[in-house]
């Protein structure tokens, strides 16, 4: 919800039919249009002015390719999934439709999630909650399991029990099989302790004794509890071997990313978000935005407004994060990628480039190691003891007042 004045003075209001109602302005004929944006999966936001509607916005959250893969890999290990939202249960219903969400929970305000959890836990089942945002923070803490996405906000990831490094939903299904392995193993070893102590002893305490003969020499229990410790052990090193049921650094599959979106539908290229191509190239958020600033990257936009990587954005984004940790400027870098998308490039280009970094480089070298001298000098001189006198002191003193800035 927004509320504000334009520059003419006029009162403008914009937010979700919610609003509209509670300040009783009557959206008129767009309510049809309202209804069509949410059952094609987008959120409807209306502009009134003076009073009366003016416009009517479509908004939408485009659903991460993994999205669908990762729902589904949850059904083949027998959960539910359920999606808590704010938007009208027609929006909802139309992404849960396109992601194979099994229930939906609609209209839910943000002190609202508590409760949604409450009555899902209402059949005796546990929950384990996925979210990112601050209004999600109260929901991650009433959580049977509370799974924060760790490009999520800080007051998320403190509220979670799980994070996850990564944006990629694939990571919950990860972190439930590897939940689950952990949690076989540690009733394999607990199974085998307990069955070993109560096999040994009673030999070791003389039970049989009386009717065997059968006592258990001091040494050999301490090797048979030395044996239940290894054998323990052992066993637990063997999770060090699990592997991941989805890989996260791969782009998934068409078949798996669902309906196309609409920017790939006009493309024909598989287009992924600014998370999901962060996670690939490995470069940040906040350094793919600026590298959009300045005019490195170009991504598309959708009629929504939000962006659209291809594939060749990921690598271009792989090229300038091995490019700036090679320490290259910003300004090498944008003719770096001029060079690499040129098929007509001199390699001589390249190399007078690398040429100039690398002197710059050794520059800046032989400056550190004439600092490193002069320092390692003055440490020499210097006693270290609790007289007054201190050479590294006096260095300092002599500097002329032109010669560096005055510090306040």
């Amino acid at each position: 919800m927004a509320c504000g004045l334009s520059p003419g003075g006029a009162d403008v209001l914009v937010g979700a039919d919610r609003l509209m109602q509670r300040e009783g302005i009557d959206p008129g004929a767009l309510a049809e249009a309202e209804a069509d944006l949410a059952r094609r999966g987008r959120t409807a936001l209306f502009a009134a002015i003076d009073g009366r509607i003016a416009a009517v916005i479509g908004v939408s959250d485009p659903v991460k390719p993994a999205s669908r893969a990762a729902i589904a890999a949850l059904h083949a290990q027998g959960l539910k999934v359920a999606m808590i939202t704010g938007d009208k249960r027609e929006t909802a219903e139309a992404i849960a439709a396109e992601t194979g969400i099994d229930q939906v929970v609609a209209g839910v305000l943000p002190d609202g999630k508590v409760a949604a959890l409450d009555t899902l836990r209402g059949s005796g089942q546990k929950i384990a909650f996925v979210g990112d945002g601050i209004n999600d923070a109260p929901a991650l803490a009433h959580a049977d399991v509370g799974i924060a996405i760790g490009t999520g906000t800080d007051v998320a990831i403190e509220s979670a029990d799980v994070v996850l490094m990564s944006g990629d939903l694939r990571g919950v299904v990860n972190a439930f099989e590897v939940s689950r392995r952990t949690m076989s193993n540690i009733r394999q070893n607990l199974f085998w302790a307990f069955g070993y102590n109560v096999a040994l002893i009673p030999v070791a305490a003389g039970v049989f004794y009386p009717l065997f003969g059968l006592l258990l020499s001091p040494v050999l229990a301490a090797g048979a509890m030395a044996l239940s410790s290894v054998f323990v052990l052992t066993n637990a090193l063997r999770l060090r071997r699990v592997e991941a049921p989805m890989d996260e650094s791969k782009a998934p599959r068409a078949a798996e990313r669902g309906p196309a979106t609409e920017t790939s539908r006009i493309t024909g290229e598989s287009d992924v978000n600014i998370g999901d191509v962060s996670t690939l190239s490995g470069v940040p958020v906040k350094t793919i935005r600026y590298y959009e600033d300045i005019g490195l990257i170009k991504p598309l936009r959708s009629t929504n407004g939000y962006r659209s990587f291809r594939e060749q954005d990921s690598h271009k984004l792989a090229f300038l994060g091995r490019a700036r940790a090679l320490g290259f400027s910003i300004e090498d870098c944008r003719t770096l990628l001029e060079l690499y998308e040129d098929d007509s490039r001199e390699s001589a280009d390249v190399k007078r480039i690398a040429g100039e970094h690398l002197a710059r480089i050794d520059e800046k070298i032989a400056q550190l190691q004439s600092m490193r001298s002069t320092l390692a000098h003055l440490m020499d001189a210097c006693a270290g003891d609790h007289r007054p006198d201190c050479p590294i002191l006096d260095d300092l003193g002599q500097s002329s007042p032109g010669s560096s800035s005055t510090m306040r």
